[in-house]
């Protein structure tokens, strides 16, 4: 597990970087989630990372934000979704749904 560190004025806290939960995607396509603290909250971020040699298509939901966002990631790059900012739960669910697109 990754670890990051997020330092405010008087507090310092730490987060994880987790794999996403119900994830439909190719075997080349990686998805991550996070939830950092951000202000008074956090921010719950859903991490797709493309090592494809094409795009994907991929529709970006959580447990607490159930619309899907869409996103189109281009082969060998990265896209966070930030779904929520400000959240009081430091946990989500992330579901994912990517496929292959042409080039």
């Amino acid at each position: 597990m990754k670890w990051c560190v997020y330092a405010g004025l008087l507090f310092v806290a730490a987060c994880s970087v987790a794999r996403a939960d119900d994830v439909e995607a190719p075997t080349c396509v990686e998805v991550d989630k996070s939830a950092p603290i951000r202000g008074y909250g956090h921010a719950h971020i859903v991490h797709v990372e493309n090592g494809c040699d094409r795009p994907v298509r991929c529709a970006v939901a959580t447990d607490v934000d159930p619309t899907p966002t869409q996103i189109t990631v281009p082969a060998g790059e990265r896209e966070d979704v930030v779904a929520r900012i400000g959240s009081p739960a430091s946990t989500f669910e992330a579901i994912v749904d990517c496929e292959l697109r042409s080039p």
